[in-house]
């Protein structure tokens, strides 16, 4: 990946999850860097080799689709509203969160599908 003035708009997005300080040298000198210096700057969770590639994502999505659908929609969003909050209205509002998922359809079929012991099929309500 290149990262200079021409390309201005991925340093944005990169200062947001990146080191700045590493950010700011890859935009200042625009030298390339690899898969495995993105990984180790934090930008990406793993590095496969491309014949690899197919097995990680479905490994990946198998991860996340057994899941309840309202609970990852109400996690990412509580993810991304806790951003920009201090710990302790973090946690606050983490636990009223908690509190609100657990009315939910979702919540009832996942308690209800683990006392039969058998796989949630989720409303995604």
């Amino acid at each position: 990946m290149r990262c200079c003035p021409s390309n201005w708009d991925s340093t944005a997005l990169l200062q947001s999850i990146g080191p700045k300080r590493l950010v700011r040298e890859w935009s200042l000198t625009g030298e390339p860097f690899d898969a495995h210096t993105a990984q180790a700057a934090g930008l990406l969770n793993y590095v496969v080799p491309s014949a690899e590639l197919d097995a990680k994502v479905d490994w990946l999505v198998s991860r996340i689709v057994d899941k309840s659908p309202t609970a990852i929609r109400r996690g990412k969003y509580a993810m991304r509203a806790i951003a920009s909050m201090s710990f302790d209205e973090s946690i606050a509002y983490t636990e009223s969160q908690i509190a609100l998922l657990a009315m939910t359809e979702d919540a009832k079929e996942g308690l209800k599908a683990f006392g039969e012991k058998r796989k949630p099929s989720w409303p995604g309500k």
